[in-house]
């Protein structure tokens, strides 16, 4: 960090750019984890920096941070794991096991705002 000095707490980290050419920075959210922000490749730096006070900011007001890898999840790719599960010669209550436990954790993941539903679905 440019200037000296240790960043205050509940600052996040300073955006260091990965080797996949993604920044990413790391904060402690309102439930006392660590949280990753990850932006998209093409994203600048100050991007990265707003994103993580933005996720502050909502940890200070109570809100549970967002879980980036159910936002992109599709009926599609569920259905595509399945149909890989089925394909591998996975017996068929073990596929259904996987889709009760993963109905099941999206489910919870709904309740407890870490994932919503799409109402354009």
């Amino acid at each position: 960090m440019k200037g000296g000095g240790r960043r205050a707490n509940g600052e996040g980290s300073e955006p260091r750019l990965r080797g996949d050419e993604r920044w990413q920075v790391t904060y402690t959210g309102a439930d006392g984890r660590r949280h990753a922000i990850t932006m998209p490749k093409g994203s600048i730096k100050q991007a990265c920096r707003d994103a993580v006070r933005a996720a502050i900011r909502a940890a200070e007001d109570g809100h549970a941070p967002a879980d980036r890898r159910l936002s992109g999840l599709t009926p599609g790719q569920v259905e595509d794991a399945l149909a890989g599960m089925r394909a591998s010669g996975l017996a068929a209550s073990s596929t259904v096991h996987v889709f009760h436990v993963l109905r099941i954790a999206l489910n919870e993941a709904i309740r407890v705002g870490r994932a919503r539903l799409d109402s354009a679905g």
